[in-house]
């Protein structure tokens, strides 16, 4: 919603009360205050990409008094890490319990090779997916979550190991004993160096529903779920501990999943936080993994089906989707609104460019605002972020991540400053801190996203 150019109401007001304090200088005879504080205002008027300048040195000083390092058991609660994660319980059915009475009930969802599909099939599958999402209603929201987490091979070792037990208690010729033996011991140690050393890191996909009424989310989760097979995909409600271990790898990847078959139910919420979290302006380190979180802060007018695959399964990340359902009615208000803007835009533009994507942008919400009015479309208040880790020790992790971004025409923000908001958005959990960066996407459009999309063919 802008008033002239990039600017919007709360900029206009912004330069209002500047402009007002220069006025008095001036009135009051002080004219090296006024040209001093002239020339600084227009330098904090210039726009960025993250944003007016003003807003950026605004959201760095606020940064700059604010708590940096929590950890867990902090005497001081404001210091605990609990003052970042909401998480206050893990039930016996799976049931995820928030603090401030909102649950949360985790699905794992498969993956296909939605490459090899013709179009009709593609389309098909995300309108089961779009069907999903409208599931949802105004009081529930939800996060489509990306990990990496290791291939686990426990199961090929252990069969394995079995067959070579049952060659040594055969009672074939001591020469075909030797050699079954040398090739199942060549074939465990393989698996040794995959399952262990050198782990096997692939993108697991998960959706998280949030909602205040257990029943009702039980519910919603179980249709969600059931609307999602209908593409094709696994889907699985995820048990306590499945529940635990999927917590865990949603702040870091460093750590043995095995750890949980010697913790108790209740050690669960307590293995599962994270012990310490240090923030800087642009970066945070959790339990010595440094990590970064972007946000996605403009997306591609035009896209094809599956955008949002090459975006989740950027390597080393955590992607994070948090969508809201908007009420029908402030919707087409929103649209109303956004339509007088891109036509006072048309008229006023003095460049080509402008004007042009003032149009390209008028033409889509036309289109939305019929869809919204006489289909069954929604609207959805959506924040992405995308979370880099340093796994491989490389300095340039968030470079590489942003470039990624960029090569699939989104324009990634560094959150500089903002690192403490963008964690708690990226948290699963249903708090979204990052509102600049939020987008209004209708429902056909996201669940284009489909980002359950193989990548490999697992033998």
């Amino acid at each position: 919603n802008t008033v002239w150019k990039c600017y919007g109401m709360a900029d206009i007001i912004v330069a209002l009360i500047v402009f007002g304090i220069i006025f008095i200088a001036v009135t009051m005879g002080q004219w090296v205050i006024a040209v001093i504080l002239g020339l600084v205002a227009v330098g904090m008027f210039i726009p960025t990409p993250d944003g007016i300048f003003y807003t950026c040195v605004y959201e760095n000083i606020r940064f700059l008094f604010s708590k940096k390092k929590y950890t867990k058991g902090a005497k001081n609660a404001k210091e605990s890490v609990d003052a970042l994660v909401d998480l206050k319980e893990i039930k016996d059915s799976g049931l995820i319990a928030y603090r401030g009475g909102v649950y949360g009930r985790v699905i794992k969802v498969g993956q296909k090779n939605f490459g090899i599909e013709d179009v009709v099939q593609q389309n098909i599958d995300i309108n089961y997916f779009a069907n999903a999402l409208k599931l949802l209603d105004q009081n529930q929201s939800a996060d489509i979550v990306k990990i990496d987490r290791p291939v686990n091979l426990d199961g090929f070792s252990s069969e394995l190991f079995a067959r070579l037990s049952a060659a040594k208690d055969s009672d074939e010729e001591k020469c075909i004993k030797i050699i079954k033996e040398n090739i199942l011991t060549e074939r465990i140690d393989r698996i040794d160096r995959l399952n262990n050393i050198r782990k096997q890191y692939l993108s697991d996909y998960y959706i998280i529903v949030y909602g205040r009424n257990e029943l009702d989310l039980e519910s919603t989760a179980v249709n969600v779920a059931s609307e999602i097979a209908k593409c094709g995909l696994g889907t699985q409600l995820l048990n306590m501990r499945d529940t635990a271990v999927f917590l865990k790898y949603s702040f870091s990847r460093n750590f043995d999943e095995r750890e949980i078959k010697n913790l108790k139910d209740d050690e669960l919420l307590d293995w599962v936080k994270p012990k310490e979290i240090v923030f800087r302006a642009n970066k945070y380190k959790i339990d010595g993994t440094e990590a970064a979180v972007l946000a996605v802060s403009d997306y591609p007018l035009r896209v094809k089906n599956a955008w949002g695959a090459e975006l989740f399964n950027i390597p080393n990340t955590k992607v994070v989707m948090h969508v809201k359902p908007e009420d029908k009615f402030k919707a087409i208000r929103r649209i109303d609104k956004c339509i007088g803007e891109m036509e006072t835009k048309q008229i006023i533009s003095d460049k080509a460019s402008e004007a042009n994507s003032a149009e390209t942008h008028r033409a889509t919400m036309d289109t939305l605002l019929d869809a919204l009015q006489t289909e069954n479309e929604s609207l959805f208040d959506v924040t992405l972020t995308v979370t880099a880790y340093n796994y491989i020790s490389n300095d340039n992790y968030k470079k590489a991540a942003r470039r990624s971004m960029l090569t699939g025409n989104f324009r990634p923000s560094t959150l500089y400053g903002l690192q403490i908001e963008g964690f708690k958005s990226a948290a699963v959990s249903p708090v979204s801190t990052l509102k600049s960066q939020e987008r209004g996407i209708n429902s056909s459009s996201l669940a284009a996203a489909f980002p359950f999309v193989r990548t490999f063919v697992l033998d």
